[in-house]
């Protein structure tokens, strides 16, 4: 069977996307290791640093496999490849993009002082949200039949229509990443008001810089994986997002960690440097000794560097 010339053209639209994210995500792993290697490997293990690690290396590992899986060097004509490709697919999406929003809002609330009353009700949100999630994922795979994949002979690559509806997931995304987004910037407005003679102005701007950057990559790929989904459903041209966003995404997300990690105080404010990390270890009282025990930990590394980018 011969392959559409405007199948071969989406298909190039295709591969230059997947090349492009995959080259975004790896110059800035890149830019950004010393940084890693600094303020993440020379730290105590925490759950924070636990968790920003395997969401870098897993986006790594797996934009790797997609970008093999998009060069045809895996598929071998093998509809058991492309059938176990696109069930691991939704799962890699789903683990990259929750982890790093869960990273950023653990970061947030450590760092800002977030009262338990807060942080629960992220805690809460985000639980719901996941089950959410997963239960409309299992239920279109479970639903959706045998899957045919087009011209895999031809092409050497797993081409298959995006299911029907998935794309309502997304709305639920975007509650979320709104209520993300209200959480941070109500931690700094907090923070303005209370705590004036540690943070500079420049502190402030810069995370309120990098949480609304955060914000509108996750926005992008809400907005980009419903209109791929439901324009490009029967075309190559539905993976788009999943190529594109996914690691923009884990890009904007890893840099509002790294510059959480890196506060600079002002240098003539160690007396009232140490009322704030009273103060927020006051706020904290009523959490996890968990929470407790890596607030401590990121508060002491506090001023140890310039912020990222």
């Amino acid at each position: 069977m011969s392959v559409p010339s405007d199948v071969l053209g989406h298909l190039v639209t295709r591969k230059l996307v997947a090349f492009a994210g995959y080259t975004f995500l790896v110059y800035d792993y890149l830019l950004t290791l010393s940084l890693e290697v600094t303020y993440m490997w020379n730290t105590p293990w925490t759950v924070v640093k636990t968790l920003f690690l395997m969401n870098r290396y897993w986006n790594l590992i797996g934009q790797t496999f997609i970008m093999l899986e998009e060069t045809g060097y895996l598929v071998h004509n093998s509809t058991q490849f492309c059938t176990a490709f696109e069930l691991f697919l939704p799962f890699f999406v789903i683990c990259s993009g929750e982890s790093i929003r869960l990273l950023v809002a653990m970061r947030a609330c450590a760092i800002l002082g977030c009262k338990r009353s807060v942080a629960m009700t992220w805690y809460i949100l985000y639980i719901l949200y996941a089950i959410a999630v997963l239960g409309v994922v299992l239920y279109f795979f479970t639903h959706a039949g045998p899957l045919h994949f087009e011209y895999l002979d031809e092409t050497g690559i797993c081409i298959t229509p995006a299911p029907l509806k998935l794309w309502t997931i997304l709305f639920i995304t975007l509650v979320l990443d709104s209520f993300l987004l209200v959480l941070v910037f109500y931690s700094l407005y907090r923070m303005t008001k209370v705590s004036r003679a540690v943070y500079c102005s420049r502190l402030i701007r810069l995370l309120a810089r990098d949480a609304f950057l955060f914000y509108i990559a996750t926005l992008f790929n809400s907005l980009f994986c419903i209109l791929s989904w439901t324009l490009f459903r029967q075309d190559p041209r539905n993976m788009l997002s999943q190529l594109l966003s996914t690691p923009f995404i884990a890009v904007t997300g890893q840099h509002l960690v790294l510059n959480l990690r890196r506060l600079r105080t002002q240098p003539d404010s160690t007396r009232d440097l140490s009322r704030e990390v009273a103060r927020q270890m006051a706020a904290m009282s009523m959490s996890t000794d968990m929470e407790q025990s890596d607030l401590g930990l990121e508060l002491g590394q506090l001023g140890n560097g310039r912020p990222v980018g």
